[in-house]
């Protein structure tokens, strides 16, 4: 047996000691059956020399946005820098494997540091590093970055790190971002085939009316025919086109409306307390939001209910999953009413409004079994199948809506255009 000194959070707080085992691997092991989550290890008698070998290495910071140094090649985009999604799910993920696999936090956040080279991602880590090095527990070291860890990530750090079960919470975290990217994805997905069709619809409108409808124009001009009421129509939208200041203040209203919006969007909380109202009731797109937050807050739930946090807690800590005041103001709502007794099922029938009564049902199931973790975890898989339900019903619905609707605008165009040419053969006739 060798001995082998450690340091490390047990509870929320930092503690140092020496354990006895076969290896490396086999003390950590032990330590974590301690829910002792471990910051560095080594053997006693080769402390000072591992010491020597965590000390940190400056890296470049720079607003530069590309960094050459050292040989590597540094991604940066200066103070205003975000970290994506995918490289969140990266940071993540790596620590997850190396924590399970029995490293120390602080030697695997420094390796998955020196392997990252989007800069913003890279200078977040090194911080991270630096500040468990001076002793700032792992919640802490987490929360001074909150452009980069959001509340509801630096909560199941805060759980994973007082439950001492790390490892599973980084997990957790991984599934969680995953599905969020899955979500994200599917809307995306749902919403590209009909802007990708309404963009080629325009542009060949616009391309018809600028280029194709004046040749006829004169053509029937010089034919000395007279023109249909469609046909005018057609003409006369077609010289408004070609007129640049029309463009003008048809784009100067465009961008007039959208600042306007954006706006009151952004300042005025009862316009976009309306308008997110609105966007739940967008057929097909609004049942897609409805499923995508349902999903994203029963996961977080569980997660969350498994760590020990109170209902109120996880409640509040729920509404981070959306930006949508309709269901920020519902959890509000719950929230300020479960301290009364009642039961999240019964509060749920309340806002049957908002939540579908499924959730209301299932959530009473796992309240008469005793356990709201299997079914909070349950509720979300079957409202993420749901979700994948309507992306794929709005795939092959608005497919051929759309191929309907691009060949009417051009057929009416068509048949407008040639209608003269129609009436010339009748009076020939």
């Amino acid at each position: 047996m060798t001995n082998f000194s450690y340091s490390g959070v047990q509870a929320g707080k930092k503690v140092t000691g020496e354990i006895s085992a076969s290896d490396l691997k086999a003390a950590s092991a032990k330590l974590r059956e301690k829910k002792i989550i471990v910051t560095s290890i080594a053997k006693s008698n080769e402390k000072s020399q591992k010491n020597s070998k965590t000390e940190l290495k400056e890296i470049p910071i720079s607003t530069a946005p590309i960094i050459f140094a050292g040989g590597q090649i540094y991604l940066n985009f200066g103070r205003w820098a975000t970290v994506p999604p995918k490289e969140l799910l990266q940071f993540t993920k790596k620590t997850a494997t190396m924590i399970k696999a029995g490293l120390p936090i602080l030697e695997s956040i420094s390796m998955i540091r020196d392997q990252t080279v989007h800069m913003k991602m890279k200078m977040t880590a090194h911080t991270i590093v630096r500040d468990l090095n001076s002793g700032v527990n792992l919640t802490e070291a987490f929360s001074k970055h909150p452009t980069v860890f959001d509340n509801i990530f630096l909560n199941m750090i805060s759980a994973g790190e007082a439950s001492g079960k790390l490892d599973e919470f980084l997990v957790k975290l991984v599934e969680l971002l995953e599905k969020n990217s899955k979500i994200k994805a599917g809307i995306k997905s749902a919403l590209f085939y009909p802007v990708m069709l309404l963009t080629v619809a325009t542009t060949i409108t616009v391309f018809m009316l600028w280029k194709v409808v004046p040749v006829f124009e004169k053509m029937y001009a010089a034919m000395g025919v007279k023109l249909p009421a469609a046909t005018l129509i057609i003409v006369d939208a077609s010289k408004f086109i070609a007129d640049g200041g029309n463009i003008l203040k048809i784009l100067l209203t465009f961008f007039t409306i959208k600042f306007i919006y954006n706006f009151l969007f952004k300042n005025v909380e009862s316009f976009r307390h309306f308008m997110h109202k609105k966007f739940l009731k967008f057929p097909l797109f609004g049942d897609l939001i409805v499923k995508a937050t349902i999903s994203r807050m029963c996961m977080i739930m569980a997660n969350l209910t498994r760590a020990g946090v109170s209902i109120i807690d996880t409640l509040r800590i729920a509404k981070s999953v959306t930006t949508n005041l309709v269901f920020i103001y519902a959890l509000e709502r719950i929230s300020k009413q479960i301290v009364t007794g009642q039961t999240l099922s019964d509060l749920l029938i309340k806002e049957e409004h908002i939540f579908p009564p499924a959730l209301a049902q299932l959530t009473a199931v796992g309240e008469k079994t005793g356990n709201m973790e299997e079914m909070f975890t349950a509720i979300a898989r079957y409202y993420e199948e749901e979700f994948d339900g309507v992306v794929a019903a709005l795939s092959s619905i608005i497919e051929p809506i759309m191929i309907v609707l691009i060949g009417g605008i051009i057929g009416m165009l068509m048949i407008a255009l040639y209608m003269p040419i129609f009436s010339i053969g009748n009076a020939v006739g």
